[in-house]
């Protein structure tokens, strides 16, 4: 798959840790990368749609204003910033994998809104939270702020459409690659 950038477009951002190591699992890490994620929009002027935490990844759909370097030096704020102040075991060096990254453009609404769903949903498709209740509070997801833009019934929708879905493997970026590519 080819890389393409697309002006003032929305972007699909996957980022797993190196070996899906799980740095990711206390509050204080999650707080650190989404802190990074604050600061790398603020600094490269992005606006964040949407955004969840996991163990071991992290979603981003975000809208990119200032060429197509900005997700990179975006990507590169997010993971050297909370790479660097993380807690991670003493062995450990390396938190992210250079491989496990992956960025499409998404260009279609109906797409747009399949990706939306994934992402805010994330947290309950990996058991992290129960239910939508305990994804309301979930701190390391904007769930809550999506819902109020777009309509809680609509995104809890999306969310349940969304769940067979699997953008952790390449294959999946693929097939979403190929489908909006016949625009």
């Amino acid at each position: 798959m080819s890389y393409q950038y697309y002006p003032d477009s929305l972007y699909f951002i996957s980022y797993k840790t190196f070996n899906a190591l799980d740095f990711f699992k206390s509050d204080s890490n999650k707080q650190i990368l989404k802190e990074q994620f604050y600061k790398a929009s603020d600094k490269f002027d992005f606006n964040i749609i949407a955004y969840a935490i996991m163990s071991n990844h992290y979603h981003l759909l975000v809208e990119i204003k200032n060429g197509k370097d900005s997700q990179n030096h975006a990507i590169k704020l997010i993971n050297g910033g909370s790479s660097f102040r993380i807690e991670k075991p003493a062995h450990t060096e390396k938190v992210w994998g250079s491989n496990n990254k992956h960025s499409i453009a998404i260009l279609d609404d109906d797409a747009i809104f399949m990706v939306l769903g994934y992402i805010v949903g994330n947290p309950l498709r990996h058991g992290m939270v129960k239910d939508f209740d305990e994804l309301d509070n979930y701190q390391y997801c904007n769930y809550k702020e999506v819902k109020k833009q777009y309509n809680k019934e609509l995104i809890d929708n999306l969310i349940l459409k969304s769940s067979s879905l699997n953008f952790e493997s390449i294959d999946s970026y693929e097939h979403l690659y190929k489908s909006i590519q016949g625009l």
